[in-house]
């Protein structure tokens, strides 16, 4: 593969295609990830236990605010089209998969792997507030989904993941809450160098 596209006899379509597939395969590899982590809960929902999941560094406003939309109980906030979304949300509640991303640890190599929060290389620091431990494999997968991205961040690219589905007007308030309150503030203090991120 690597060959191919440095032949200098390779056509540019060859080579489009060569990139394409790779494209497909890498695409590939993210949904398996975005799965495991996240089982098969709607989007909204997922977006909850992403919150959930990084509640250690959210500030209480923000941490309140953001519960405010996320909790909304009527799909038709949440979806552009609800009736479709309602039928299955009904018949597939009792068989929705938990996913990997709120597992402890132990539950299946039972060797922890430290994942900070808001990542080092983006402002986040070693205070226990930002280190979450996971199993090594649900850990590959979160990074293999949201790479070196900050939790508010994570937000913005679920919204994007879904934008075919999800309703403009809860995705507005979700871009409006981020507008409102900057990211540093949206992290307690003592989990983030706030000149570095902001």
């Amino acid at each position: 593969m690597k060959e191919l596209i440095v032949m200098p006899q390779t056509t540019r379509k060859e080579k489009w295609q060569i990139i394409a597939n790779i494209g497909a395969r890498v695409r590939g590899k993210v949904e398996r990830a975005y799965d495991s982590l996240f089982g098969t809960f709607p989007p909204h929902r997922r977006m909850l236990r992403l919150e959930h999941f990084n509640t250690k560094v959210f500030s209480k406003d923000y941490k309140t605010m953001v519960r405010r939309i996320l909790l909304e109980k009527d799909l038709r906030y949440f979806y552009k089209e609800p009736e479709p979304v309602e039928a299955r949300f009904e018949a597939d509640q009792a068989e929705w998969t938990q996913g990997n991303i709120l597992s402890p640890w132990f539950e299946t190599t039972g060797k922890p792997s430290p994942h900070h929060i808001i990542p080092t290389s983006r402002g986040g620091n070693n205070n226990w507030k930002n280190i979450r431990f996971m199993d090594r494999f649900p850990h590959n997968d979160f990074h293999t989904v949201f790479q070196n991205l900050t939790p508010v961040e994570q937000f913005i690219v679920m919204a994007i993941i879904h934008k075919r589905i999800l309703n403009p007007d809860f995705v507005n308030d979700l871009k409006t809450l981020h507008r409102t309150i900057g990211e540093p503030d949206c992290y307690k203090a003592g989990t983030v160098d706030r000149k570095r991120m902001g």
